[in-house]
């Protein structure tokens, strides 16, 4: 039978389970998350309450500019937990950035700067080419149906940036 004729309940293991037998996979949840199982003791992520939210800043090939960049939409409630920000130019050995976000709902769009979330801690990368952070003075917890903007306060020769917010679901 190929049918699951019932909802499932799982229970939240301490430690993962014994390898399945040769034909089976185990299906089960640790940590907030669900996992499969599989014969071999691979181990398969299902779901994730993490989530990220990826901006990329690009002027098609010549050196970045300040000011807005634009954003985009986010639908559901999150919780920013860190930042990652690095050149993906591959001929950019090294510069420097720095970033102001900006949200704001879908009524009052688009976000300005009096939207900031960022405080003084703003994403920031000083003669190099990554970094990555936590957000400990930022705004983190975004209601759903928001904007999310993204604004270059200044920048020296990078071409291509990507910033990635790593976030929780809420």
């Amino acid at each position: 039978m190929d049918k699951i004729l019932n909802p499932l309940d799982f229970a939240e293991l301490a430690s993962d389970p014994s390898n399945p037998a040769s034909g089976y996979i185990k299906v089960y949840a640790k940590g907030g998350n669900i996992y499969s199982l599989l014969t071999g003791g691979q181990k398969i992520l299902l779901s994730s309450p993490y989530i990220a939210l990826t901006f990329i800043f690009d002027e098609g090939g010549t050196v970045l500019t300040t000011g807005m960049k634009g954003g985009f939409y986010v639908p559901f409630g999150y919780q920013i937990t860190q930042y990652t920000m690095a050149s993906i130019d591959p001929l950019t050995i090294s510069g420097s950035i720095v970033v102001d976000i900006w949200t704001d709902t879908y009524a009052n769009f688009p976000p300005t700067v009096a939207d900031t979330i960022t405080a003084s801690a703003k994403p920031t990368i000083s003669s190099g080419t990554k970094t990555q952070g936590t957000v400990g003075t930022w705004s983190v917890d975004q209601a759903a149906g928001r904007w999310i903007y993204f604004n270059i306060d200044s920048v020296t020769a990078f071409k291509k940036v990507c910033l990635t917010l790593t976030c929780q679901k809420t």
